[in-house]
């Protein structure tokens, strides 16, 4: 799933950052809309299952607001994400 998360990035990227223009330029948004969340949910449902709610939580959940809530811009949020995941799993 996340290869397919990467290589789909830009119409991700493009529908989340300007849905309306997308829609404008032809892109189908809620179909996008609900690929991403249907590939989300399948990936937050299947490591519940294997690794339980607090640890998805505190690993996928928990480190991408932290990285939102740090910036909006992209890349620092990616960062800052990445590094607040790594730093919970390995004082874990």
């Amino acid at each position: 799933m996340g290869a397919l998360h990467w290589l789909l990035r830009g119409p991700f990227f493009e529908i989340t950052q300007d849905a309306g223009g997308a829609a404008r330029r032809g892109r189908r948004v809620f179909l996008w809309d609900l690929l991403f969340y249907a590939t989300f949910g399948l990936v937050v449902t299947s490591s519940v299952q294997i690794a339980g709610v607090l640890l998805v939580f505190g690993l996928l959940v928990i480190p991408a607001v932290a990285g939102l809530m740090a910036s909006q811009r992209t890349g620092i949020a990616l960062t800052v994400g990445w590094a607040f995941g790594f730093v919970a799993s390995a004082a874990g």
